[in-house]
């Protein structure tokens, strides 16, 4: 399975990755600004935001099956 198609099976590993990136970014971009800070505390809530918004497993669930992705095994 490549790289791509375990990141379309696992979307909080790609939001977490682009956030981090972005988190990363925007700390470069921003540099010593007096509101660095302030946008960091920003993407952090709204990571956390984003991040409820996906469905996860729950104890109850039933088992998935394994993603189907094309190039995948």
């Amino acid at each position: 399975m490549t790289i791509l198609a375990k990141l379309k099976c696992k979307p909080r590993l790609t939001v977490a990755l682009t956030f981090a990136f972005v988190m990363l970014l925007s700390a470069f971009l921003v540099g010593d600004h007096e509101n660095a800070s302030t946008l960091v505390l920003v993407l952090i809530g709204a990571y956390v935001i984003v991040a409820e918004q996906i469905p996860g497993k729950t104890t109850d669930a039933k088992q998935c099956k394994p993603c189907k992705v094309s190039g995948g095994v």
